[in-house]
């Protein structure tokens, strides 16, 4: 294993833009729109036939004279978008993440057109290990994948909390009441992190639709993909996110202590999320499959009762009944956010801070 950073001198003197990491593979774009790939190539996810393991960038051919500007990389399969902003995914497509309208589980090692999104130009994709997310250039989100075969559209209408806003403007409203007059200049600096900086104008947060004034509908601008859950920042920086398996697909806001903050970026793993705001901070929550956190909680139900049987005398028959395993339950939310500090990273499994 590598402990330091090594340069990928086989590139030579092409310039990278992005970088996509899968679990055992990558890709690499570069400025001229040319898509590079090394790492396993099992079940095509590297976009060529052969060899089985590629240990240096190889271009695709497949996809020569096409323009790519976004990439994704998930445990399987690969995806990207081109400029004229056509979505061509491959790799392996056992729950139908490559949006082919079928769930062929044998390898697709070329990269392949998905026919039901032409005329819907993209601009961001995210893959994750059985889905793939899409961000459109009018702000519309679409997924495939979890046994959903054919894209299909993620409904963002009256996911934001209405109500919650009007309070929170009311509030900065207060706020700006009780403090001095702004009529006269100051030549003070403006304190970071005021209420007033952290919310938005009622106008610019709240988006009316027409003939339908207690509807919302938000417009996305960033995508993220775990391995149970998406996310999405919205334009007025509210956080969206919901259960991949959800047949349903309900899009819920993340608030606690985000509600009155401004993301300006988001991330996802297997269970976990981070969201970045305005103002530098960083929150991140985790989102377990609701199975998860039922066998956690059996295990420590039952090691209750052996302690209590023990001193009873006897031992319980059977655990008390709760929420199967199975269920999706919250799993969007997972625990509250938490405020990382201005920097957060993990290791192994640890979190580690730096900063306040």
């Amino acid at each position: 294993a590598l402990i330091k950073p090594w340069v990928v001198s086989s590139l030579g003197r092409r310039h990278v833009v992005s970088v996509a990491a899968g679990k055992h593979h990558m890709l690499v774009l570069t400025t001229a729109g040319e898509v590079w790939s090394f790492g396993s190539n099992r079940d095509g996810k590297l976009g060529y036939v052969h060899p089985d393991t590629q240990p240096t960038p190889r271009k695709i051919a497949a996809l020569h004279r096409i323009r790519i500007v976004a990439i994704a990389a998930a445990n399987k399969h690969s995806a990207a978008i081109s400029a004229s902003g056509d979505v061509y995914t491959w790799g392996a497509n056992s729950w139908g993440q490559l949006g082919y309208g079928t769930s062929d589980s044998s390898a697709n090692p070329n990269p392949r057109i998905v026919d039901a999104l032409k005329g819907k130009p993209m601009q961001a994709v995210a893959a994750a290990k059985r889905h793939t997310l899409l961000l459109s250039r009018d702000g519309e989100l679409w997924t495939f994948g979890q046994k959903r075969v054919s894209p299909r559209k993620i409904n963002l209408v009256g996911c934001r909390d209405v109500a919650r806003d009007e309070a929170s403007l009311a509030a900065a409203a207060a706020a700006a009441a009780a403090a001095p007059s702004a009529a006269a200049p100051s030549s003070a600096p403006q304190q970071q992190g005021t209420l007033q900086q952290q919310l938005p104008p009622l106008e610019s947060t709240i988006n009316f639709h027409k003939g339908h004034s207690e509807v919302m509908r938000p417009t996305a601008v960033a995508i993220a993909a775990g391995y149970a859950h998406s996310c999405c920042l919205t334009a007025t920086g509210a956080v969206l996110a919901w259960a991949s398996g959800d047949p349903q697909l309900r899009v819920k806001e993340v608030g606690g202590p985000l509600s009155r903050q401004r993301a300006v970026s988001v991330a996802a793993s297997k269970t976990r999320t981070a969201v970045t705001t305005q103002l530098g901070d960083v929150y991140f929550w985790d989102a377990k499959p609701q199975a998860a956190r039922h066998s956690q909680r059996a295990a420590q139900q039952q090691q209750q009762q052996k302690g209590a049987a023990q001193e009873a005398g006897s031992l319980p028959s059977s655990l008390p009944k709760g929420e199967g395993p199975g269920s999706w339950g919250n799993v969007v939310l997972g625990s509250s956010p938490e405020r990382g500090g201005r920097l957060c990273f993990w290791y192994a499994g640890e979190k580690r801070e730096k900063g306040a």
